[in-house]
């Protein structure tokens, strides 16, 4: 399948003002983009929306299209697999952060 389009990853680091400035040079450069950082503040945000389809990662803001996952459906689908026990009869181990030090819970006899 042949395309006319591209996808590019540009970082420009937690500097609003160097955010802004690259998505403005893009503006009339690209049919799209997708929003990954809160650098830029919203009022800046909501007025490039208006002139690029604009879709915000991780943000939600009214009037502007964003995905926003619910980490809840991730967590309740994924607790019940980790605390069944393993075939050898032991609870299986995974880790856990408490206070930003890796622990260990579930330990198996």
């Amino acid at each position: 399948m042949e395309s006319d389009s591209a996808v590019s990853v540009i970082e420009t680091g937690s500097s609003r003002q160097r955010t802004q400035q690259m998505l403005d040079h893009l503006a009339d450069k690209v049919n799209g983009v997708i929003l990954s950082t809160d650098a830029p503040g919203i009022s800046f945000i909501r007025d490039y929306a208006k002139r690029v389809p604009l879709v915000v990662l991780n943000r939600p803001l009214e009037g502007v299209a964003s995905v926003v996952p619910d980490p809840r459906i991730g967590t309740v689908r994924a607790e019940p697999a980790e605390t069944l026990p393993s075939h050898r009869g032991h609870v299986r181990r995974r880790p856990g952060r408490v206070m930003g030090q890796s622990v260990e819970v579930g330990r198996g006899a």
